[in-house]
């Protein structure tokens, strides 16, 4: 299933009311899913929270168009673990919500007017290094 046709099938069990199915699936995405392979392998799909929880900093892009809702989720998730948040906009920070401007600002993060920024600041901050994957290039 692509995600166009999971996010359809949320709306539609949103729209419809089906609520447990509803609930079901988005645990999917906010928690992950553990399964098990055909072969017997214990297999984990993270979900949002998993990926915050495990995560040094959080970068978060934001748009003056955009309608967010899982980022502030997000955005708050990290501050109370005291994670770092980054966030590229072109929004003037006077014009961001005001907690999610307090948590990205008091967590020791800051706000950038594009990813160039960004990057070249994290490249200071954490002296980043390009990391080599197992069976993977530079």
């Amino acid at each position: 299933m692509t995600i166009k046709e999971f996010h359809d099938k949320l709306l539609g069990w949103k729209q419809g009311g089906c609520w447990d199915l509803y609930v079901k699936n988005m645990d999917k995405i906010w928690k992950g899913v553990t399964y098990c392979t055909e072969d017997g392998v214990l297999k984990r799909v993270m979900g949002d929270a998993d990926y915050v929880m495990h995560s040094d900093f959080l970068v978060v892009h934001l748009s003056e168009k955009d309608r967010p809702c899982g980022t502030y989720g997000e955005i708050y998730h990290a501050w109370l673990l005291n994670t770092p948040i980054y966030l590229v906009t072109d929004m003037n920070k006077t014009d961001l919500n005001g907690s999610a401007i307090y948590w990205i600002l008091s967590s020791r993060g800051d706000v950038f007017k594009n990813f160039n920024q960004l990057l070249e600041y994290l490249d200071n901050i954490y002296k980043l290094k390009p990391k080599v994957v197992k069976g993977g290039k530079k």
